[in-house]
């Protein structure tokens, strides 16, 4: 499992395909039961990776005010499941939105909102792992799979990020300078 192979998965089940979340979810997860238990788990590994890469302040200001928080400690708890949606709209969602994310808004018009089980997107590979290996040996494959420091530079070769990417927030209206067509959606809204 590469990069490549990875966002072609995403890709092709997700989003931009047309398929709701929890389409693009059983089919990533019976694409995934069809490769090697290797690569299931390199697939998971790839995936928090990614997540990883877009853990910064202004990505959780964008997550809470669609979350509807008013502060950064309420955002905690749902930033991880934003991080997943990131990622699994697809590639090019996830670098425009770490280039701009204001761009997020496109996402927002574009697809209807609709409830799914965010914690099924925490671990994609975990039902098709099952099906190969028992559950008690994924952490340790998951474990002896972690990328190493040059796979995680090429990963993130790729990545262009906002400047201000950085953001330290307390409130969200502090990012609305950053964030304009995110707030003119939600004005327009209430």
């Amino acid at each position: 499992m590469n990069k490549d192979l990875f966002w072609q998965i995403i890709e092709q089940a997700g989003i931009s395909k047309g398929n709701s979340i929890g389409e693009g979810i059983r089919l990533i997860q019976g694409t995934l039961e069809q490769y090697s238990v290797e690569d299931i788990v390199k697939f998971q590994i790839l995936f928090d990776a990614y997540k990883e890469a877009a853990d910064y302040g202004l990505i959780m200001g964008l997550a809470s005010i669609l979350m509807g928080c008013t502060s950064y400690d309420e955002c905690v708890d749902v930033f991880d499941y934003f991080l997943d949606v990131i990622v699994f709209y697809g590639k090019e969602c996830y670098l425009k939105t770490l280039e701009d994310p204001d761009s997020f808004v496109e996402v927002l018009t574009a697809e209807e909102q609709e409830e799914y089980d965010v914690e099924a997107l925490n671990c994609l590979a975990n039902a098709p792992f099952v099906t190969k290996c028992p559950e008690r040996e994924f952490r340790g494959k998951y474990e002896s799979l972690i990328l190493n420091d040059l796979e995680k530079r090429q990963l993130l070769k790729e990545i262009v990020y906002s400047p201000h990417i950085s953001k330290n927030w307390d409130e969200v209206d502090e990012l609305e300078d950053v964030l304009p067509r995110l707030f003119q959606v939600i004005d327009g809204e209430e």
